[in-house]
């Protein structure tokens, strides 16, 4: 049985941020491939 999980994030980012929420992003996509083995996309 194939099971999906998705979720949509929405956020208003600050002026000069981007760049913080860029690197949270990363970090996310790398903790979630070390823990979550078959993760397809993020």
């Amino acid at each position: 049985m194939e099971k999906s999980i998705f979720w949509i994030f929405e956020a208003t980012i600050k002026p000069g941020s981007i760049d913080l929420l860029k690197a949270l992003i990363f970090e996310m996509a790398d903790r979630t491939e070390e823990s979550e083995a078959g993760t397809l996309r993020f």
